[in-house]
């Protein structure tokens, strides 16, 4: 029991230094019903999730948690070390609700120990801009011989601080043509709620540091005219400018989107490669 607590410890805190910059950390509240032929009573579990994103929808989440079970032969106590990794997939985004899909490797140790396939599914449901609790049922299936678990949880989650964005401005005390990572469909300058992570990052850090203000730069390819990329891509930058205003409260005093069009290329524009690099948003502070 004493190895399995040294052992939670140590991975949780190794997870609180190794954070990327879209992830989240996150406590949890469950319930697992054991299955029938294991000499285990159900048990309440508690841990912590570490979720990175991938992309806009894919997301890898990382389990770690402790089970307090009995033996039903005996009555005796048993502490078991839960956990588990699993592909986390958004079906699709609401207003406030975001359903998904999962599937990884999970189960326990401790005593009559498994590991099996996770298949489950979730809700998001954003509470406010910085509180968006899950609520999660996953079937870890052993095998033909030893059955599977069903687990209930309750996911309360948080981001961190961008860790880029932080990293750089404590380096120099700037942030220069950091690229957002925010990409948008050809000819629209429409942000996806799929970012919401990543922007809440930048509010986050602004709110962190009220002294700073943020200059907000799009740019484009050269395919079109330059006058309609032009356009395209000060909306585009004005568009990001308008969520950390107006979703996250931001002031506007401190926000500034300017768009460059062509200007400024990254990478040759003669290949598809280059041009999606080009077309990109860049955060630099003032």
């Amino acid at each position: 029991m004493k190895k399995a607590i040294v052992l939670f410890c140590l991975v949780l805190s190794l997870l609180s230094f190794g954070y990327s910059a879209n992830a989240v950390i996150s406590p949890y509240l469950g319930y697992h019903y054991m299955d029938q032929t294991r000499d285990l009573n159900n048990a309440w579990e508690i841990g912590a999730y570490y979720t990175d994103q991938l992309s806009d929808r894919l997301f890898l989440d990382y389990n770690l948690g402790l089970a307090l079970s009995s033996i039903k032969s005996s009555s005796e106590g048993k502490l078991l070390l839960a956990g588990g990794i699993n592909a986390l997939y958004n079906i699709a985004n609401f207003d406030r609700i975001t359903p998904y899909v999962l599937a990884g490797l999970g189960g326990d140790i401790g005593y009559q120990s498994r590991i099996g396939l996770n298949l489950g599914l979730g809700v998001k449901i954003k509470i406010s801009n910085y509180f968006e609790p899950r609520l999660e049922v996953k079937n870890i299936y052993y095998g033909n011989t030893l059955g599977n678990d069903t687990v209930y949880q309750i996911i309360l989650t948080w981001p961190i601080v961008n860790n880029k964005l932080e990293e750089a401005f404590k380096k120099t005390g700037k942030v220069e043509k950091l690229d957002m990572q925010i990409k948008f469909d050809s000819g629209e300058a429409i942000v996806k709620d799929d970012y919401t992570i990543t922007l809440l990052d930048y509010a986050e850090f602004l709110m962190f540091h009220p002294e700073v203000k943020l200059l907000i730069k799009g740019y484009t390819d050269n395919v079109g005219e330059a006058e309609a990329n032009q356009l395209l891509s000060e909306q585009r930058a004005q568009a990001i400018a308008n969520v950390l205003i107006n979703k996250y409260g931001i002031s506007n005093a401190r926000i500034t989107a300017q768009g460059f069009g062509e200007e400024d290329p990254v990478a040759a524009n003669d290949t598809a490669e280059g041009r999606a690099m080009n077309r990109r948003i860049e955060a630099s502070t003032l």
